[in-house]
């Protein structure tokens, strides 16, 4: 309607003008918030993995922060001035290498793989990496970062080894035992 008011040689202009002035703004993304892109930043650099940083805001306050690599949540703690990740997480490439160094010195011909790259370990447990002879390797992280290594080359005893130790398994674990050392030799125990 407006171009038969004007004449189409004025709505022609007007169009290649606003198509223009659209254009120019460009079609890329948002950028990130600084405090998400610090947090993918810093944690990429740390694990080596590419890092997706998430925060919810309430006006310009953020709320909340998430990391997620490889499929693995980190929650972000907020704190005055800055934030950090909440729980224990560790690389397993380093401890991928160092078991992988432990076969080789043993002249066991198999590749120890620990994924996912990151995983989260609570207090007294264990990460776990797979052995390519079906074996598993069970590798206990101290506060301090050494390793402690558990390997389990027969399929079967890793498969053993990698049951959760309920008490009531242990109990039977511990009566087996005793059953042993005394001569038993009934399996019904």
């Amino acid at each position: 309607m407006l171009c038969l008011a004007v004449g189409p040689g004025v709505c022609g202009a007007l169009a290649v003008i606003l198509f223009a002035a659209c254009a120019s703004r460009g079609e890329s993304a948002p950028a990130a918030p600084p405090l998400e892109t610090a947090i993918a930043r810093e944690l990429t650099a740390r694990f080596h993995v590419p890092v997706t940083a998430r925060c919810a805001a309430f006006g310009s306050a953020v709320l909340a922060c998430r990391a997620e690599l490889d499929g693995v949540v980190l929650p972000i703690a907020l704190a005055e001035g800055g934030w950090h990740v909440v729980g224990r997480f560790v690389d397993t490439t380093p401890i991928a290498a160092y078991v992988q160094g432990v076969l080789d010195d043993l002249g066991v011909a198999q590749h120890a793989s620990c994924l996912p790259h990151v995983q989260q370990v609570a207090p007294g447990a264990r990460v776990g990496c797979t052995l390519s002879g079906g074996g598993a390797a069970f590798v206990d992280v101290a506060g301090d970062g050494s390793l402690a290594l558990e390997l389990a080359l027969d399929p079967a005893a890793a498969a053993v080894r990698a049951e959760p130790a309920t008490e009531d398994r242990v109990r039977d674990l511990v009566q087996r035992s005793r059953g042993l050392d005394r001569g038993d030799t009934d399996d019904s125990q």
